[in-house]
């Protein structure tokens, strides 16, 4: 049954976003995760990732429950950690959403940096989740 005002996210959907197109769901998803880390927000982190979810950053891969650890563990609220987007992110696939933006990073010691961040982003029971997340800037071997 299709709904007036509903866009299915995949052929045979399991899941609906009603009222946006898939992108927009995917974009809306990465600003959350991203303001999560600026929040220091561990809850917010499991809540959109999913449980097999890596983080990689350089030579450095963690699971759901590591990075959770770090966006909480008061290291990035000590050094005034802040992120957020530097225009739209760019999202393809129909599930699942492959999705890369450019990232602002600044801390209270006067850092600035831009970085790319890359997602995999999949449908789940609960919705849209972020499976993977690679971070490559300046600082990254």
């Amino acid at each position: 049954e299709i709904m007036i005002g509903s866009n299915y996210i995949s052929q045979n959907p399991t899941v609906q976003v009603f009222g946006l197109d898939a992108s927009t769901a995917v974009e809306e998803l990465l600003v959350d995760y991203h303001e999560a880390w600026s929040d220091y927000d561990a809850e917010a982190i499991l809540a959109l990732t999913t449980e097999d979810f890596v983080f990689v950053n350089g030579p450095t891969t963690n699971d759901q429950a590591e990075t959770a650890a770090i966006v909480s563990g008061g290291y990035l609220e000590s050094i005034g950690f802040q992120a957020e987007h530097v225009g739209d992110p760019i999202v393809t696939g129909d599930g699942p959403y492959y999705a890369a933006v450019v990232i602002h990073q600044t801390i209270t010691s006067g850092l600035n940096q831009d970085g790319i961040s890359t997602f995999v982003v999949v449908d789940t029971a609960d919705g849209l989740k972020v499976k993977s997340y690679v971070y490559t800037g300046p600082d990254t071997p």
